[in-house]
């Protein structure tokens, strides 16, 4: 993929400085400009040293908009530049050098996103290809390491901000796929994800990871789930709708033990059957 045609947006929220100057350095000269949206980061300072220099522009709010508010503007701003694709990082993904050079964009002009496979630490799951062919054709993928088209993404209404900071790349993997765009995973690019540090635990026989998420966490995972499995259950078919349940299983089972946490998933549960009462109208 030429440079010029891709940039690089990154959500920053108190990140740690040396891993997010890792980032910005693994990326800067695999693409014509990198987009940094901060959300009111507790010393925004040294953000701004770190992004006074040549390829960069430093956004930011005043307050915690979430991620979708924050890769939407980003994307606007790209887009009235004039690029093409963009690929959006967390602000802990490290890519590899010639990332960018090793994605070939075929002739089709469908694609939605073209994204890497995953390994998350902590964790014995890695999202990969199972053949030796170089792409597959997958469901959704993560934000973090995909390229996306600009144009794909003004064409299916941009991210949700409503989702704010849970399963808003699901969200926007299910709208492309809705409007006949294909989510490609290019099987030669690889990245490691961050999970923090889950605990494999075991209730009888039924073995989960405990990720250790803080409350409001807790309840937009429960909340945006809920939205999402019926919002597109028919664009994903049976297994997607067990594979939520058993999210929000997991989820409950993390929360046991921890009042401000229960509260939260309670909270998410009531608050995921109201939004989608008006689709079942």
């Amino acid at each position: 993929m030429r440079s010029d045609y891709v940039c690089c947006g990154i959500v920053t929220f108190n990140p740690d400085p040396q891993l997010l100057n890792k980032v910005i350095h693994s990326v800067i000269n695999q693409v014509s400009h990198t987009f940094i949206w901060d959300n009111n980061s507790a010393d925004i300072q040294y953000l701004k040293r770190m992004c006074n220099q040549k390829g960069i522009t430093l956004l930011s709010s005043s307050r915690n908009e979430g991620i979708a508010f924050a890769l939407n503007r980003i994307c606007e701003r790209a887009l009235e530049v004039g690029y093409e694709w963009i690929l959006t990082l967390d602000h802990d993904t490290i890519i590899s050098q010639d990332y960018i050079n090793n994605i070939v964009i075929t002739s089709e002009n469908n694609i939605g996103i073209i994204c890497p496979c995953v390994e998350f630490v902590g964790t014995n799951v890695i999202l990969k290809n199972k053949s030796q062919e170089r792409y597959d054709i997958v469901p959704a993928c993560m934000t973090s390491g995909s390229v996306m088209s600009l144009k794909a993404w003004e064409n299916v209404g941009k991210f949700d901000e409503w989702m704010f900071i849970d399963s808003v790349d699901n969200d926007i993997c299910y709208k492309l796929r809705n409007n006949n765009y294909k989510i490609i995973r290019d099987n030669s690019l690889n990245i490691i994800h961050n999970l923090g540090h889950p605990i494999l635990k075991r209730v009888l026989l039924f073995k989960y990871f405990d990720y250790q998420y803080s409350p409001i966490r807790i309840y937009y995972i429960v909340r945006n789930r809920i939205f999402i499995t019926y919002k597109y259950w028919k664009l994903n078919g049976l297994r997607f709708i067990l594979a939520s349940f058993k999210i929000l299983f997991q989820t409950f089972l993390s929360s046991i033990g921890d009042k401000s946490r229960l509260l939260s998933f309670k909270k998410g549960l009531i608050d995921g059957i109201t939004a989608i009462m008006p689709l079942m109208r």
